[in-house]
């Protein structure tokens, strides 16, 4: 089993972030994501909020490289609420309708001479996501399932600051493409 650990450390890649797109859910549980299994209906409202203020290279804050032709991010602010619709129609199957607000204030810094700083900010929709959901309960305290179903472009992926400058597509509240959507 040690082998089977050190092997595993060994392979493990660098983490890499974007400026904008956050969302991390530590409890993998159905109904901590909005998902429930006792049948009926549900609203939920979850508010989420990440502050991405420190540049960081690996494990340490660095400070902005200052390479001409090039950009640094400076911080990027999320607060983007979920509003989602779930019935249950049993405790095997049931559906969900997710709507994001996403609000994001987001800055960086061109490398010139002299150095440029640009910002946006914005409130808008992001991307509409439809899915279905099947479990199989195998004893009192096993079960397993699959869930499905669609991300729709609903969200703008034009956003544009006051000097009419587009916006990164990471930054974006939405994405612009229709996605399939499977999990198990």
């Amino acid at each position: 089993m040690v082998s089977g650990v050190l092997l595993a450390a060994g392979t493990v890649q660098p983490a890499r972030a974007s400026c904008g797109a956050t969302f991390c859910s530590v409890n993998t549980q159905w109904e901590t994501q909005g998902t429930w299994t006792e049948p009926g209906l549900r609203l939920n409202l979850r508010y989420e909020y990440t502050d991405q203020d420190q540049l960081r290279g690996g494990a340490d804050k660095v400070e902005p490289g200052g390479v001409l032709g090039t950009h640094d991010e400076i911080r990027t602010l999320n607060r983007n609420l979920q509003v989602g619709v779930d019935y249950a129609f049993n405790p095997a199957w049931a559906i969900s309708v997710q709507v994001p607000v996403v609000q994001r204030d987001h800055r960086h810094v061109h490398s010139d001479v002299p150095p440029e700083y640009e910002t946006w900010s914005f409130t808008a929709l992001g991307d509409l996501r439809l899915s279905g959901r099947y479990q199989a309960a195998f004893s009192d305290h096993a079960a397993a399932g699959v869930q499905f179903g669609l991300k729709l472009p609903t969200g703008k992926f034009d956003e544009t600051n006051d000097l009419g400058l587009l916006a990164e597509r990471s930054l974006q509240p939405g994405s612009g493409t229709t996605d399939a959507l499977l999990g198990a």
